[in-house]
C-alpha cells in the first residue's frame, strides 16, 4: 500500500499525550507531522522547515503562544 502525504504539519504543545494523541490521528490519515515541545523547539523547527499548517497550544511553561505566532512576524 503506498502512503499519501498531504502535508506538512507542526504540533507544538507540551502535553505528550495529547501531541501522541494528534500525531497518530494525523499521520494515520496521511500527513507528514513533527512536533516541538516548547518555544525554543518551535523555533528551531521552524528554522529549518516551515509548516503548512501549526497547531499551537497558547498555555505553553516557557511562553504564552500568542508569544511564539508575534515572534514568527518579525
Amino acid at each position: 500500500m503506498v502512503a499519501l502525504s498531504f502535508g506538512n504539519i507542526l504540533i507544538v504543545d507540551d502535553d505528550p499525550i495529547a501531541v501522541r494523541f494528534l500525531a497518530n490521528i494525523l499521520k494515520d490519515n496521511g500527513y507528514t507531522v513533527r512536533v516541538a515541545l516548547n518555544a525554543e523547539l518551535t523555533f528551531k523547527t521552524l528554522t529549518a522547515k516551515l509548516p503548512d499548517l501549526i497547531l499551537l497550544d497558547v498555555n505553553l511553561p516557557d511562553v504564552n503562544g500568542f508569544e511564539i505566532v508575534d515572534n514568527c512576524k518579525q
